[in-house]
């Protein structure tokens, strides 16, 4: 049975339809994002769906009278305002106004709604006073407490810290594991890859993809709907590992849940938990001798808040990634490299301001790692690194290219129990490979870009 049918929904503002013949069904079991670029139609969707904006077509939803309806779908619409000084309590309670009175049903919905959201220590606090988020957390939490089979979003992990919106489709995904449906609409393309079982993809008013997100986030599609490159899925068959969003000047890696990491990042490094890691392309003429870069990287980075940053001068539209599997582990490595300053070990050249260039990558696995365990698999990200530069056979003029002045590597993993990751070991060797195989391949591509660079300004064909 469908919690939610249309057919051929149209909604019009003027002459102009912003929902443009829409035709698409939701089951029980299914955490299902609605994505696309502003004014793509999405909430003309879920207002037209609900009955609330006139249209033409059918919705199953705006056939049902008003009191049905309320049993059937909550609804949670842009805008976290509330008027009125109660307390989260009673705020709470406002969604179990479509059922008949029941205190001790109404009392245990409330109950479990609050701590679903984690508001439990927030009961008897006035949902005036408190934060943008935690008022936005409180308005979820009466759409829970109103117990229907269908939950409808409009943007609902808006204005949420990074954590915060993680444990809100964590759950909504239980919502869906119960036999529930949730319907969200969604800018972060990261977290709803994530996190939902399936994507509805809207443009100009029409449906353009549904189905799982490795099929909708395509590059075509990524590219004709929202004019950004370069968004994919590291893959053993088992689920994502790692997406990237390529939003120049930006290189986003999404990591799917936050995990402990460890690198010399110029931004957030060390030992820290975060579930994104991002690339900052600059030029040369972006940082002359006298310029404070780490606090203008500071405040780029108040973009990501909670990700680790990183800078490159390479072109971060050549990006790639590689993946490795030994046994049942997985690791993924994304990386940009350039070696115009490339160098080698124990023996470096003077500095010229000319020449720019690094190698940075991310390498993430599903290994649940102890921190000393994590500087181990450091030492052998470090080792494939240089296995992968030197198979390019980059001569420069203290010996064979070994890696560059400025390389950064940044390790993702769970913190768990495995206390070695020697080249012994198995995540030694998944961690090596995904590296490996990213660096020989990224230096490989640079060799033949250098060559064409140097033949062209040589002027030659």
């Amino acid at each position: 049975m469908n919690l939610l049918s249309l057919n051929a929904l149209t909604v019009r503002r003027g002459e102009c339809p912003v929902v443009d013949g829409v035709t698409l069904s939701v089951g029980p079991g299914e955490c299902v994002g609605l994505i696309g670029p502003n004014g793509a139609g999405k909430t003309s969707l879920l207002r037209g769906a609900l009955g609330f904006l006139p249209h033409e077509g059918t919705s199953n939803l705006s056939r049902m009278v008003p009191a049905a309806r309320a049993l059937q779908a909550a609804f949670l619409p842009q805008g976290h305002d509330i008027a009125w000084p109660v307390s989260v309590e009673v705020l709470v309670s406002l969604g179990r106004g479509p059922h008949l009175r029941n205190d001790k049903a109404d009392a245990a919905a409330v109950t479990r709604a609050l701590a679903r959201m984690g508001l439990e220590s927030y009961r008897h606090r006035t949902a005036t006073q408190l934060s943008g988020g935690e008022q936005a957390r409180v308005l979820i939490a009466r759409c829970l407490a109103q117990d229907t089979p269908l939950l409808l979003a409009d943007e609902p992990v808006a204005g949420l810290d990074p954590e915060a919106q993680i444990k809100t489709m964590q759950v909504f995904e239980g919502l869906a594991r119960e036999g529930r449906a949730v319907v969200a609409s969604i800018h972060d393309l990261g977290l709803a890859a994530r996190h939902c079982t399936r994507l509805v993809m809207l443009h100009q008013g029409r449906l353009v993809a549904d189905g799982p997100p490795r099929e909708v986030l395509t590059d075509e599609n990524l590219a004709t709907v929202f004019g950004v490159r370069g968004y994919r899925f590291a893959d053993d068959g088992g689920g994502a590992v790692i997406t990237v969003t390529l939003d120049r000047p930006w290189l986003i890696a999404h990591l799917p849940r936050p995990m402990r990491m460890l690198s010399w990042a110029p931004h957030a490094p060390g030992y820290v938990t975060a579930d994104q890691v991002v690339w900052r392309e600059v030029k040369n003429a972006d940082l002359p001798l006298d310029f404070d870069v780490e606090r203008w990287f500071a405040a780029q980075m108040a973009r990501y808040p909670g990700a680790v940053g990183m800078m490159t001068s390479r072109d971060i539209g050549t990006w790639g990634m590689e993946v490795a599997q030994v046994g049942d582990l997985t690791a993924a490595c994304l990386c940009t490299l350039g070696l115009s300053n490339g160098e080698s070990v124990g023996a470096r050249l003077p500095w010229h301001p000319a020449e720019y260039g690094t190698i940075n990558l991310l390498v993430a696995t599903d290994a649940a790692l102890t921190d000393t365990a994590m500087l181990e698999a450091m030492s052998i990200a470090v080792q494939a690194r240089t296995a992968g530069v030197m198979a390019a056979g980059v001569e420069i003029a203290t010996g064979l290219a070994t890696g560059t002045g400025t390389d950064c590597v940044v390790l993702a993993c769970d913190p768990g129990e495995t206390r070695y990751a020697g080249l012994h070991t198995a995540v030694g060797e998944v961690i090596g490979a995904a590296v490996r195989r990213a660096v020989t391949k990224a230096a490989a591509d640079w060799v033949v870009w250098r060559d064409a660079e140097l033949a062209r300004r040589a002027g030659t064909p």
